[in-house]
Parts: structure tokens; C-alpha cells; sequence
């Protein structure tokens, strides 16, 4: 007797069909997988990067999905896709219906509208489990095995911001830094200081305190000459604490801020955090635009200091080895021995 089809005659149909379409779902969210929608642009292979990881910021998934699979992509000749109106992870999020990635990244030579991508014979759906084949930009190694000309020439072309964000970071870094001298670009991620002291998400880059924080600045800032400085941090308190002590050398861009400490201690009801917002939840799309902005314009300081994050890297590629000295510094990851 054969246990398992007998097993199998007792269990109701629609349970069967339930844990296929599961089971199916599930194997094609772990691979990539070609699929065949119409006749159209029979000579092209279209390959869609998906992500729906909630949590991620939106170079996190330049740097720990996109980039390095978007240079085995275009090895193989196929045509790469973002694809973030159909799967859209919480960092794009803003009630818009549309593709949100060229409402940030501008559109290359190779673009092709999604309503052609899929009515055509050859595409490839990635894999929404992209991690394997990443580096981690949370420490030094993984920083340097972006930092090489054959990425930076890839990241520059496919992510390279688009004409409105480029018009803003124009004007503002003709209204706020000419005429200011050498600028030391500096950047400081009060989130993962937060979520160290608060025992939260560990795993992430650890940073100084703001006391030790101005030590290094005032030690840069010397040493390599900086009459200058833009500072491009994520908290309230911080800003204002950089505010105090170095007053008009300071270049500041002013946008809405998370409260992440008050006092020096963290800010642990969420609604504080959020105040400058107005609301729970801050609007994505405008929050992801300064955040842009910020990178953008750290990118065309003279030097950059700054702990391990996406937004550093991110300003290093951008940069394009222009920077007259870098440094940054690696503490280890909150909460990993």
C-alpha cells in the first residue's frame, strides 16, 4: 500500500490546491524563474529585479540586492528592469500607483516601459531573496569590494538621480557651498546608535557618541584643512547638538527629522520620534527624496568622514574617487560579539 496517496485521497481538494499555489509562490519568490508573457521583442531578454524586504532603506537595496546581480545581469546581455510598482518594499511606499523608481533614479538608454516588459516573450522574474549574493556594506570589506571602477561605472549610470532631485542639489550646493572653503562631508546614522542602546534590530554599524563624534571632526577638519562642514544625520538632536558647536561653519540642509534622543537618552514612544512628521508615518516618497538630496550632496564635499553605512557608500561611488581624503571607521556591529 502506497501510504502517501492514500493519505492523499483524505485530505480535501482545495487544501491540495492551497498548498501548491503556496508551494509554487514560494519557489518562485527564492529563484529567478523565466517566464513567457506575449509575443513581443522576441530578440530581447528582459531581466526584472523584484523586493518586497520591508525594512530596508533604499540604497540598502542598491547595496544588498541590486548592484552586484545588476553587473552579472548585463554580462549575460539581458535587459534589467526595476520593477517597483508591483513589488514595493515599505521604503518606497506612498500611495502612489506607479513605478516609484524613476520617481528617484532616472531613466537610462536601455529603459522599457512595464506594460512592454510584460506582454513580452523573454523575462526573467529575480529571485526576492537576494541576499546570498551580496557583500556587507556593514563593514570595511564589504565597503572596498563595491568600491572598484567596474562598480562605481555601473551604479553611476543605473542610479544616477533624476532631473528633479539633480535640479535641487544644483541650487542648493550653489546657495550653501560656494564660497565656503574646503568641506569636510560627514555621516552620522543616529538610528543605529539607536537601536544599539535600545537592544533593537541588531546587527547594524555602531557609532560614536556625539561627544566623540566632534572630536573627530575638529580633528579632520584640522588636519585636512576643512574650513567647512555638511553634516548628514537622522536625528533632531544631533543636528542641533552639531548646530551649537560649530554655528556658521556648519552647512546645514533643513528638512524634517526622527527624534531618536532627547537629553542624550532615546526616545522609546514612537509617536515622539515621529513628531516633526506630523503623523505615524512619515511620507515615504518625500522622506526618500531628502535622503537623496543628503547623499547627493555629500558626494560633492572635498572629503568625507563618516561611520559604515549605504548613504557613505553610496556618496564614495557617486564621488568617483574625487574626494581629496576619506576616512571611515568601523566599531563593529551592535549587538554581535
Amino acid at each position: 500500500m502506497n501510504i502517501k496517496k492514500e493519505l492523499k485521497k483524505k485530505i480535501p481538494k482545495w487544501l491540495l490546491e492551497l498548498h501548491r499555489m503556496l508551494r509554487v509562490k514560494n519557489y518562485f519568490a527564492i529563484r529567478d524563474h523565466r517566464v513567457a508573457f506575449g509575443e513581443k521583442n522576441i530578440d530581447k531578454i528582459f531581466y526584472v529585479f523584484r523586493e518586497d524586504v520591508e525594512l530596508w532603506g533604499i540604497y540598502s537595496i542598491v547595496f544588498n540586492s541590486y548592484l552586484l546581480r545588476l553587473e552579472k545581469v548585463l554580462k549575460e546581455g539581458y535587459i534589467p528592469v526595476f520593477d517597483q510598482q508591483n513589488y514595493r518594499p515599505y521604503c518606497l511606499e506612498d500611495g502612489n500607483t506607479l513605478n516609484l523608481w524613476y520617481a528617484y533614479f532616472d531613466k537610462t538608454d536601455d529603459y522599457t516601459e512595464l506594460s512592454e516588459v510584460y506582454k513580452s516573450r523573454n523575462v526573467i522574474l529575480s529571485t526576492l531573496s537576494s541576499t546570498e549574493i551580496s557583500y556587507d556594506t556593514n563593514t570595511i570589506e564589504g565597503f572596498n569590494h563595491y568600491n572598484q571602477p567596474n562598480i562605481r561605472d555601473i551604479f553611476n549610470r543605473y542610479f544616477k538621480v533624476n532631473k528633479v532631485i539633480s535640479e535641487q542639489v544644483k541650487a542648493i550646493y550653489h546657495d550653501s557651498f560656494l564660497h565656503k572653503g574646503k568641506v569636510l562631508g560627514v555621516a552620522i546614522r543616529e538610528c543605529y546608535r539607536f537601536v544599539a542602546d535600545t537592544g533593537q534590530m541588531p546587527g547594524h554599524p555602531n557609532v560614536f557618541t556625539p561627544d566623540k563624534q566632534i572630536q573627530l571632526i575638529k580633528k579632520y577638519m584640522m588636519e585636512w584643512n576643512c574650513q567647512s562642514l555638511f553634516l548628514l544625520t537622522d536625528d533632531r538632536e544631533n543636528l542641533e547638538i552639531m548646530q551649537r558647536e560649530f554655528e556658521d561653519r556648519l552647512i546645514v540642509y533643513e528638512h524634517p527629522l526622527y527624534r531618536y534622543y532627547k537629553e542624550g537618552k532615546p526616545i522609546l514612544e514612537r509617536s515622539e520620534r515621529m513628531i516633526e512628521f506630523g503623523d505615524e508615518r512619515p511620507n515615504m516618497g518625500e522622506l526618500n527624496k531628502h535622503y537623496l538630496i543628503k547623499v547627493e550632496l555629500l558626494s560633492k564635499c572635498d572629503c568625507l568622514l563618516s561611520s559604515i553605512s549605504s548613504a557613505a557608500e553610496a556618496a564614495i561611488l557617486r564621488n568617483d574617487g574625487k574626494y581629496d581624503r576619506v576616512e571611515l571607521y568601523d566599531l563593529g556591529k551592535s549587538g554581535v560579539k
